[in-house]
């Protein structure tokens, strides 16, 4: 497998790591995003290409790139709206063949069992987009909405109940 077979999120990851490292461990969401962006040399066309949501593309695969960083344990997700480096996160490189181990590998570090097994993953809409900033409102929602919406795809017919109530009760 290629890096262009790799998902699109997957070229922020290491840019991520690097940025929050320059920060001396920690940022604000929409600082990291902007200094990924600038970091990558995003064009201006790339970033006017959006979701039927209207959400920027690269900035929802930033979003996704930090989830990816929160399930393998590189990012801390305990304050809303920082993306802060665990001890792992400031201390590891990932190569290429890293992040490639990593793409075969994301059942497991995602939670999902063996698909005979239909292992239920918790994961509550606050743990999703507690990295979205309340000044980007009509962001988040669609943020949020994009990412329960592929997240219960992904999941057995009996966890869907779960992450409705969970999205319910966390934004009415």
């Amino acid at each position: 497998m290629t890096n262009q077979n790799l998902p699109q999120h997957f070229r922020f990851i290491s840019p991520i790591i690097q940025v929050l490292r320059s920060l001396g461990g920690s940022g604000r969401s929409s600082e990291v995003t902007d200094l990924v962006i600038e970091r990558l040399n995003i064009s201006e066309d790339e970033l006017e290409d959006l979701l039927q949501s209207g959400q920027s593309r690269i900035k929802n695969q930033i979003h996704w790139a930090r989830m990816v960083l929160v399930k393998i344990g590189f990012i801390d997700s305990s304050q809303r709206g920082v993306w802060s480096l665990t001890e792992k996160g400031f201390n590891t490189d990932l190569s290429k063949d890293d992040l490639l181990s990593l793409y075969h590998n994301r059942r497991q570090w995602m939670g999902i069992g063996d698909r005979k097994q239909k292992k239920e993953v918790e994961l509550t809409a606050q743990e999703i987009t507690d990295d979205v900033e309340n000044d980007n409102l009509q962001e988040s929602i669609d943020y949020k909405a994009d990412m329960v919406e592929h997240l219960s795809r992904e999941k057995p017919i009996h966890t869907q109940k779960t992450w409705a109530n969970n999205f319910h009760r966390a934004f009415g």
